[in-house]
Formats: C-alpha cells, structure tokens, sequence
C-alpha cells in the first residue's frame, strides 16, 4: 500500500476523507493553504491565493486500526493568514516560513472523535 508523510501505512478511506475535506475547503473561497498529513506538499488554492485562512488537518487520525474496532477522530487547526504571506513558493513542496504559523495566528483548533 501507499503511505502518508509519517510513514503510516494510507487506507482506502483515509484517501477518500482527504480528497472529500480538500475539496470542500477548496470550494469554500475562504482557504488558501491546506497542509494534510496524508499530502507530502502543501496544497495552495491557487484560485483563493487572498483567502484569510491556513488549514492543518489529519482527517483520520487512528485509522490505522480501525480493524480493531477503536476510536477514530480528525484533528484540525485553522490559522489567520497574514496578509503579506504569500504562498507560490510553497507549491515545489517546500515549506518556507510563510507556511508555518505560530499559535499567535491560531483561530480555532479541534479533535472530533468518531467511535
């Protein structure tokens, strides 16, 4: 099977929640940056490149055993873009300074668990 940037092992439904979450974020108009722990590069919304928001999200953390019947959950964080931040140069996969927040640019952060 594929693997995600931490090494894990990628189900069927941790590719389908992605591209579901991508997408609708995508369609939003308010996000320009996603970063998606089952994606090695940043995902810039070149059509949103002003929107006001970064988005960090592992959509199903835990599914690695879901087999096992446990718990799964998906942990977001949602930052306020600075609006001098531009973000083309994060489209080779780099993660320059620009794509990496400090908890001052934080709006909401969650974990909503599914069992």
């Amino acid at each position: 099977g594929t693997g995600n940037v931490q090494g894990e092992d990628q189900k069927k439904l941790d590719v389908l929640a992605n591209e579901i979450f991508i997408n609708s974020l995508r369609s939003s108009g308010r996000v320009c940056l996603m970063i998606s722990e089952e994606d090695e590069k940043p995902i810039v919304v070149k059509e949103h490149k002003d929107a006001t928001y970064v988005v960090t999200f592992d959509l199903l953390d835990g599914s690695s055993n879901i087999d096992a019947g446990v718990n799964t959950g998906t942990i977001f964080g949602v930052f306020k873009r600075d609006p001098e931040d531009t973000f083309e140069e994060c489209e080779d996969g780099q993660v320059v300074p620009q794509c990496v927040k400090t908890g001052k640019n934080l709006v909401v952060a969650g974990y909503c668990m599914y069992g």
